[in-house]
């Protein structure tokens, strides 16, 4: 199958320094895990990718292989289209100067050009020119998987292993296929992975009977300092969901829509936390978050929760499978019109149906 992209050249990074080890939080990796985060988003099922090279075969493709042409960056800064191969460009002028310590980069689940666009970011904040070492969080994982993620990457377990441990067919569901280059660039290159989500039980409990009705056992764990009263946040949410803006408020099922709304704050403040809690952990050190697109876009959720809880402004990434079309030779998205205002950097890729 044809992906429209090639991964960055995985050439050995800088010599990082040790990092250390998190304290892991709230409950413990075993047990039951019912329902699936895939099921809760009703996802769809995912295309199989072609198996893994190593890394040393997969930086000579790299240095051989021309890019895809499929790959367009709208750069809100300037206003303008720019080449994939210009990202490591824009990441050299603003990170550092706007923004400095996190990073976030949308996904589409299922799709494998937004975890290649995803791959390419985090290769290309590991060779900014400020060498702070970086850390890169997954919504893909929980905060208290956080013991198997560094016995992963300090080789004491394989990938099978790490799926296995984490309990990943349950806990996320798509196929690890789409991750595990990512998980590989990781630990060829000593970069510790960070779990950023939580149990998906704690979600569908709020989503159930809302954070009044949740049991004081749990109203504990809640992070601090939830913000439910962002009116911008709540459209935009409602709009992901498919429900009218002129709807809102007088849908009669309101009350349930309101607790689907507080079950995605508590999603985007819990990881959001999460992220802000390395930092202050690891002081000195960078971190990409990949998350679904949802939460990045227009900054409502989590990027705002981020710069709120650790006053670090996220550059922010979110990637757009479209239609392309050829003029003159050139691929560009066929769209009447940039999306200027939904985050830093938008990765225009191509759509799934259009990989088969």
């Amino acid at each position: 199958m044809a992906v429209g992209f090639v991964s960055p050249a995985l050439r050995p990074l800088r010599k990082r320094r040790p990092f250390h080890r998190r304290n892991n939080t709230v409950c413990a990796a075993d047990g039951p895990v019912s329902p699936t985060r895939r099921e809760l988003l009703q996802a769809f099922a995912v295309a199989p990718l072609a198996s893994l090279a190593t890394a040393s075969e997969r930086a000579l493709a790299a240095e051989t292989r021309p890019r895809s042409p499929w790959d367009r960056l709208y750069d809100s800064r300037s206003g303008s289209f720019v080449p994939a191969s210009a990202l490591a460009a824009l990441l050299r002028r603003d990170v550092g100067l706007s923004f400095n310590r996190c990073i976030v980069a949308g996904e589409i689940h299922d799709n494998v050009c937004t975890h290649a666009a995803q791959l390419a970011v985090i290769d290309g904040a590991a060779r900014l020119p400020d060498a702070m070492p970086l850390t890169v969080g997954f919504e893909q994982f929980y905060r208290m998987h956080n013991m198997y993620l560094d016995a992963f990457i300090e080789g004491k377990i394989s990938t099978g292993e790490l799926l296995q441990k984490t309990r990943w067919a349950e806990t996320w569901g798509f196929d690890p296929k789409l991750y595990t280059p990512i998980f590989e660039y990781c630990r060829d290159n000593q970069i510790p992975m960070v779990g950023l989500n939580l149990p998906v039980q704690f979600v569908k409990q709020v989503s159930n009977y809302g954070l009044e009705g949740l049991p004081e056992g749990l109203k504990q764990f809640l992070p601090d300092n939830m913000d439910v009263g962002n009116k911008e946040h709540y459209r935009h949410f409602m709009q992901l969901i498919g429900v009218d803006s002129s709807h809102i408020g007088a849908n009669p099922d309101q009350a349930l829509l309101d607790r689907y709304y507080e079950a995605q704050v508590l999603w985007e403040e819990w990881m959001s936390q999460s992220v802000a809690m390395s930092l202050k952990d690891r002081p000195g050190t960078r971190m990409v978050a990949l998350i679904g697109s949802g939460h990045v876009e227009g900054r409502y959720g989590f990027p705002n929760r981020i710069e709120r809880r650790s006053a670090e402004r996220p550059y922010t990434v979110v990637p757009r499978p479209v239609a392309w079309t050829s003029n003159e030779g050139h691929s560009m998205p066929n769209i009447s019109r940039p999306e200027v205002d939904i985050a830093d950097l938008v990765w225009y890729t191509r759509r799934k149906i259009d990989l088969v």
